[in-house]
């Protein structure tokens, strides 16, 4: 493995190596790779088309104000990403997860809360803000 692949392995992204070339299988921010197929590999291709079990998560605060809601395939992963990362990540107190069988239902789930549920740090999928 070169020195940049590691780099990235160490950032959070999934690989496998075939070979001199290093094959992306999931993101740091999918957290946990598509399940292997019979033959023990991957298809990147197709987690993308069917993403395989996804979960739909909701972060509230200690007062139940909800925060953020999102899509993951590792919540947990996610969950401390965010912590990390984002500037409300402090501020989790409480995650609910809902599964979804494929990742196109859990993104349209998430559409639809998002759109509703008007989660106070998701900037993209908001209502307009009324005049």
């Amino acid at each position: 493995m070169t020195e940049k692949t590691a780099r990235r392995a160490l950032a959070g992204d999934w690989v496998t190596e075939d070979g001199d070339r290093i094959v992306l299988i999931a993101t740091a921010e999918e957290g946990r790779p598509p399940q292997q197929n019979e033959s023990g590999g991957f298809d990147p291709a197709q987690a993308i088309i069917e993403g395989g079990e996804t979960e739909l998560y909701r972060h509230f605060d200690a007062r139940g104000v909800l925060l953020y809601i999102g899509i993951s395939y590792s919540t947990g992963i996610r969950l401390a990403q965010h912590r990390a990362e984002s500037e409300w990540g402090r501020k989790i107190a409480r995650v609910e997860i809902e599964y979804f069988p494929t990742r196109a239902e859990a993104k349209m789930a998430e559409d639809t809360a998002i759109g509703i549920e008007n989660p106070k740090y998701n900037k993209a999928g908001k209502l307009p803000e009324a005049a």
